[in-house]
């Protein structure tokens, strides 16, 4: 019986226990294995998270520079051909303003004219090339409120039989732009020199214009004249006790050009 017993414990619990052995070694193996791989910190594993968000929040701040900025089309140019342009009569006017004191009481005198002739050479695509020819004018036809004043005019003052006309000689503008679009007002200065009673002068214009088309240019100005200095002088009867000096002279003036049929 003793022998049966120990039979049984050697050949039943052998097998067993080298099973449990083997398994204890395993474990042991492993054990040792995972000391020997280094542990990650949690900053890397947030900073590992963080990374993606911060290359695209750079890639949206930073334009690519494979795409360069667009520039935007300038904006096309109306070319428009020289045209001659003659002044129309019938929408122009020349004026002179002076002020007096007549029978104790102030008077803004005002003499116009419509009896203007002249023309010039123009194209809103280079307003400098402008060439003009001599504005004629009929010192003979201002007219005023008073007829006895403009007999006064004619005599005296413009002596009209000797000086029949007022001549503006534009020698070009000045202070304007290179160039302007059709309907474009603009301003600047029309040089040149004014003749009056025999002296010839340099003067200069204040200017505002327009081409109304192609075929119309409309404008208008204004400067002042000194009736010491171009030997004006104003005969001063009783009731007229002041002449202002110096007194201004202005224009408002259409032109048309010849329309050709294409």
């Amino acid at each position: 019986m003793t022998r049966t017993a120990t039979f049984m414990t050697g050949s039943a619990f052998g097998p067993a226990l080298l099973r449990t052995l083997a398994a204890v070694l395993l474990l042991l193996l492993l054990a040792g294995c995972a000391d020997m791989v280094p542990a990650v910190p949690e900053t890397a594993i947030e900073d590992a998270a963080q990374e993606p968000e911060e290359a695209q929040t750079q890639a949206e701040d930073s334009p690519a520079e494979s795409q360069p900025a667009q520039e935007e089309p300038a904006e096309p140019v109306t070319v428009v051909e020289p045209a001659d342009f003659v002044l129309d009569a019938t929408a122009t006017e020349v004026r002179f303003l002076v002020e007096e004191t007549l029978a104790g009481n102030h008077k803004l005198v005002v003499g116009a004219t419509s009896t203007v002739s002249g023309a010039f050479r123009a194209t809103p695509s280079d307003l400098m090339a402008t060439t003009f020819e001599p504005v004629a004018i009929d010192a003979a036809t201002f007219v005023t409120d008073s007829d006895r004043r403009n007999g006064a005019i004619n005599r005296f003052i413009l002596k009209t039989s000797a000086y029949p006309e007022i001549v503006f000689t534009p020698t070009g503008f000045a202070e304007v732009p290179a160039m302007v679009e059709v309907g474009q007002e603009f301003e600047g200065r029309l040089e040149g020199t004014l003749s009056v009673l025999g002296k010839e002068i340099p003067l200069s214009f204040a200017l505002s214009a327009r081409f109304a088309s192609e075929h119309e240019f409309i404008g208008s100005g204004t400067t002042t004249i000194s009736r010491e200095e171009w030997g004006i002088s104003v005969p001063m009867p009783p009731l007229v006790t002041w002449v202002a000096d110096p007194l201004v002279f202005e224009m408002d003036f259409t032109a048309q050009a010849e329309q050709t049929d294409q």
